[in-house]
């Protein structure tokens, strides 16, 4: 055998497909990431492998659509509670879906794998902005803003800090699309289709920035491509530059269900928060831009392209009959009252 491989050509030996390892949490928002992720990565030639939180519902997405993904993705459960790796092998990339703490067992034992390059999935939930940003103008959370430093941000510095270990850190916003578990949408939905008001805190205005999963995982894989120089390593937003308001997304989902959308603006100050609203009270949105620029990677949804899609999917889980918790609504319309 070693023979063989000696007489082989450097060519031939290169065209071995790359072997990418996949750490996938339970579920939550960034459930369906390692699913897009693993058929991105295979339709490229990679062979994957899902090593997969036991802790999950396989009934629910995007568990249950894992027996539909190809032949060269594998998937293998693990006791995530336990901080207990399978005997794996070596992988030439890691992608970290799962860690959340730099101190966990399950954390140091990915570090130690020391792939040739490590995608952690981080979160623009770790922003710490002044105090001046978060208007209606305020503008995107920018990678240079303060975080807060515990969880996910102490993980990403313990990454970027290891030349033994090249990183590249996503911090992804509101993940919607197919095979997902969280459905931020439906908060319109269910107002819509039950008649009632639509509570929004502040003018509505406020930008957001919601991201089809598809979008993510291919950002995700962006360094992985060999092209990608490690210098680029670092942190980066994940996001779509197509932001929309409040207000747009009431419109956008009262289209696509035939209803039209009553709007009640409030001041959360005065009706003791947010209530059941889905999204920030504040502008809240991340821009691609340094990615688009470094990584050479362009989204291609959009939440207005995509907003049939996230109907029908809607009506699939719960039919054209709305309902729901309208609790904290009613304390809402109250005090405007």
């Amino acid at each position: 055998m070693l023979l063989l491989l000696l007489l082989l050509p450097p060519l031939a030996l290169a065209l071995s497909p790359p072997s990418s390892l996949i750490v996938q949490n339970k579920g939550g928002g960034h459930g369906a990431l390692g699913f897009h992720l693993a058929r991105n990565l295979a339709a490229l030639g990679h062979e994957v492998t899902i090593l997969q939180d036991a802790a999950y519902d396989s009934s629910a997405e995007p568990f249950c659509s894992y027996p539909s993904l190809p032949a060269s993705v594998s998937v293998v459960r693990f006791d995530a509670a336990a901080g207990e790796l399978p005997a794996l092998g070596e992988f030439a990339n890691v992608v970290d879906n799962f860690s959340k703490d730099v101190g966990a067992p399950v954390s140091a034992k990915l570090l130690a794998l020391k792939p040739e390059r490590y995608v952690y999935v981080s979160s623009a939930g770790v922003y710490d902005p002044p105090a001046s940003h978060g208007g209606d103008d305020s503008g995107p959370l920018l990678e240079s803003f303060d975080v807060f430093a515990k969880g996910q941000v102490l993980f990403e510095r313990a990454l970027l800090a290891s030349a033994s270990v090249p990183s590249f850190s996503f911090r992804p916003q509101y993940i919607y699309g197919p095979n997902s578990a969280k459905h931020y949408l439906d908060y319109f939905f269910d107002r819509l289709l039950s008649g009632r008001p639509i509570p929004v805190p502040g003018s509505g205005e406020q930008l957001v920035s919601l991201t089809n999963a598809i979008d993510v995982a291919s950002l995700l894989a962006a360094p992985l491509d060999r092209s990608v120089s490690l210098s680029k390593r670092g942190v980066y937003n994940c996001g779509t530059s197509n932001v929309v308001s409040y207000n747009e997304l009431c419109a956008l989902c009262a289209a696509a269900c035939g209803k039209k959308a009553d709007i009640k603006l409030f001041d959360p100050a005065v009706a003791g928060g947010k209530g059941a609203f889905p999204f920030r009270e504040n502008s809240f949105y991340v821009l691609p831009t340094k990615a688009e620029e470094e990584l050479n990677w362009k989204g291609e949804a959009s939440i207005k392209s995509d907003m049939a899609a996230v109907w029908a999917n809607y009506v699939e889980r719960k039919g054209r009959g709305g309902g729901g918790d309208f609790a904290k609504d009613d304390v809402i319309l109250a005090a405007l009252a």
